[in-house]
């Protein structure tokens, strides 16, 4: 008997040969687990897709027009980003896609019986996650290779220019991305704006004070009695004031 169709889990396919496109879609219909929501043939058109579809399982080819897979995986915003099983050719791209997290890797050309093991694994993961949840970590191209950040470590995150600086306790990393499209992939229950080049965690928040002519500044504990201090807008500082010292606020100090 046929998974009923409310059980079906969605899936999308980012491949840019029609050959390997055509197989993955006769595989995903024509297994009971899964739905073929669509499918695109470059990095462009895929994002366009993931963004509107949101589907919960991604069939990804790495060497793809435009950004490859991997970049375009770590673009995602975070929270947005479903279970991927890696479609290639190529054995050298294993070691960055699990970095990346990925369910699993298909080296092409795989069977069915391979396909059917592969979605399982996604399958297992997708039914473990809590609903709504986010991921708890960026993902940062740095020469050549992929670093993990868990969102956990992160105490402030600093423009520059083009660039953001990512504060952790271990130190900076310097990430190729806009502070205002970071701000819109994180947690706005754990990560605030203070100012226009900065945004600061929540939980590492220690002290707000005011610096003259109405603008103040944030004290952000990067460990232990350490504190980096980040400028605090006008507009905002009565506010982040008001949070911090609200009752029941985890950053509140007696």
């Amino acid at each position: 008997m046929a998974t009923p169709e409310a059980a079906r889990f969605s899936a999308l396919v980012i491949e840019d040969e029609p050959l390997h496109r055509h197989s993955l879609r006769r595989l995903i219909e024509t297994d009971g687990r899964l739905e073929w929501v669509g499918q695109a043939g470059d990095t462009d058109a895929g994002r366009t897709l993931l963004l509107q579809l949101e589907p919960a399982l991604l069939f990804l080819d790495v060497e793809l027009p435009g950004r490859n897979g991997l970049e375009l995986l770590a673009s995602l915003p975070e929270g947005r980003r479903p279970e991927v099983i890696l479609t290639t050719a190529f054995e050298r791209y294993a070691l960055p896609a699990f970095d990346l997290d990925v369910a699993d890797y298909l080296l092409k050309p795989f069977d069915d019986q391979r396909f059917t093991r592969a979605v399982g694994r996604a399958l297992e993961r997708l039914e473990k996650q809590p609903s709504g949840g986010r991921r708890g970590f960026l993902t940062i191209p740095r020469e050549g290779r992929l670093e993990r950040i868990e969102l956990d470590e992160i105490r402030a995150i600093l423009a520059a220019d083009q660039y953001v600086w990512i504060q952790t306790p271990r130190g900076r990393t310097l990430y190729r991305e806009s502070l205002s499209n970071l701000e819109q992939r994180l947690d706005p229950q754990r990560f605030v704006r203070v100012h226009r080049s900065a945004l600061l965690a929540w939980d590492a928040l220690r002290v707000v004070e005011s610096t003259g002519g109405g603008r103040g500044r944030a004290g952000v504990e990067i460990e232990s009695g350490r504190l980096l201090w980040v400028p605090v807008a006008r507009a905002r500082l009565a506010g982040l004031r008001a949070r911090l010292t609200a009752p029941g606020n985890p950053s509140q100090q007696d």
